[in-house]
Formats: C-alpha cells, sequence, structure tokens
C-alpha cells in the first residue's frame, strides 16, 4: 500500500476518519468523534494531533474556513 498511496495502512484509516470528522455537522466534539469512527473523543484527539499537528477545534475551525 505504500509504494502504490504513499501511507502505510495505519495511516489511511486515519485519513478516512479525518475527513468524516470534517464533514459532520454535529455540534458537540463527542458526537462528532463518534460518527467519524473514533473509538472516543481522546482517541479523536490524540489521531488529530498527530496527522495536523495541531488541536482537533483548531483544526475543525481552520477546515471551516478553507471549505467555504
Amino acid at each position: 500500500m505504500l509504494a502504490a498511496v504513499g501511507m502505510g495502512r495505519k495511516c489511511s484509516p486515519g485519513f478516512a476518519r479525518l475527513r468524516r470528522l470534517v464533514a459532520s455537522a454535529d455540534d458537540s466534539l463527542v458526537a462528532r468523534a463518534l460518527a467519524a469512527g473514533y473509538a472516543s473523543q481522546a482517541h479523536m484527539n490524540d489521531e488529530v494531533r498527530r496527522l495536523t499537528g495541531t488541536t482537533p477545534v483548531r483544526f475543525l475551525e481552520d477546515a471551516t474556513l478553507t471549505a467555504a
């Protein structure tokens, strides 16, 4: 998978969850985390910080601004 897509098997699902997190319309971070497929809000916090280098709140604010 690394040669075909440029990322490993464990990284790809993380980006898919990140896309679902942005697409979710819930106001609550917990509801967004569960709708996106994270096991918990803590799982979401860890993965978002690892993949984006920022907090989920900041990431979602930036994602909203760039999508408009």
